[in-house]
């Protein structure tokens, strides 16, 4: 892992203030208040970084090896997609997650056990009303008679 270095006696090279970008032009706050600029650029933030724990461990591990060296390591026939995920993941993440293939793509409301019940629940003529309630969600369905276009019932 590279390390980043900073030269903390030089003035950092942006303003200690900035306005909002509106309409095209700069603008001061209205209500007066700037925040804090806590870009890495001053070195504030990289200090609180530099004194955790595990950037400590993180700066300890060996670095990656060039991508030349792993591509011939891990062959030279994957895609880019794979070659990425084998050169930063532990190989068997990346099987399991190739043996489960693609994720689907679309809705498949015959997957889904609550859908399943309401397609039940519907085909029982002799139900005329279902409610299923819980905090925060309630659903109704009522069967009605024949309702003619326009028409509304309650």
């Amino acid at each position: 892992m590279t390390k980043v270095e900073f030269n903390r006696t030089s003035k950092p090279p942006f303003k200690a203030r900035y306005g909002n970008y509106i309409g095209g032009a700069w603008r001061e706050p209205v209500s007066g208040k700037y925040f804090e600029n806590t870009s890495p650029i001053n070195g504030q933030v990289m200090d609180r970084i530099e004194s955790l724990p595990r950037t400590k461990e993180l700066r300890a591990e060996p670095p990656m090896a060039p991508l030349g060296e792993l591509r011939k390591r891990l062959g030279e026939h994957l895609s880019d997609e794979e070659f990425l995920l084998r050169a930063t993941m532990p190989a068997g993440q990346v099987d399991a997650m190739r043996a489960a293939g693609p994720a689907a793509r679309h809705y498949n409301p015959t997957l889904k056990p609550v859908m399943t019940l309401l397609r039940q629940l519907a085909a029982h003529r002799e139900l005329s009303h279902v409610s299923v309630e819980k905090p925060g969600f309630k659903l109704e369905l009522r069967r009605h008679g024949r309702v003619t276009r326009g028409s509304t019932q309650s």
